[in-house]
């Protein structure tokens, strides 16, 4: 994967390191502060990319199984994974990726198939769009 369309994925549009506050659909405002972070101020610069990629890939390994969960009516496992990837997308500044798992996560908990299917198509087809971009 290129630095340059991971800088776009993750955001790092703003390389002085400012603030931007993003609003998420649960109206709950968050701050990234893209290569300047305080909780990686001391790390190089290619740290969060690096984790990224390795996440992104690792999705990418993930989703036959996903997709065996769903067939098979498979519930926890699907809320498991949407878990895991709903946190580890946060965790490395891929917040699309984080809320498209939790909306995912939701479906799970509200009993809504066709909404847990959609949304696993929606990380499908995201974590695609970001390998493609290799």
């Amino acid at each position: 994967m290129t630095l340059a369309f991971l800088t776009l994925a993750l955001g790092d549009d703003e390389p002085t390191g400012r603030q931007r506050a993003v609003t998420l659909p649960s109206t709950k405002t968050l701050l990234f502060t893209g290569n300047s972070d305080k909780a990686v101020a001391d790390l190089p610069n290619n740290w969060l990319r690096e984790y990224a990629v390795e996440l992104i890939q690792k999705v990418h390994l993930q989703m036959p199984e996903l997709h065996q969960a769903l067939r098979l009516g498979d519930l926890p496992t699907i809320a498991k994974h949407a878990h895991w990837i709903k946190g580890s997308g946060g965790t490395v500044g891929l917040p699309q990726l984080s809320e498209i798992a939790r909306c995912c996560e939701d479906a799970v908990k509200e009993h809504e198939p066709v909404d847990v299917a959609n949304n696993i198509r929606r990380i499908e087809a995201y974590v695609d769009c970001l390998l493609e971009k290799c």
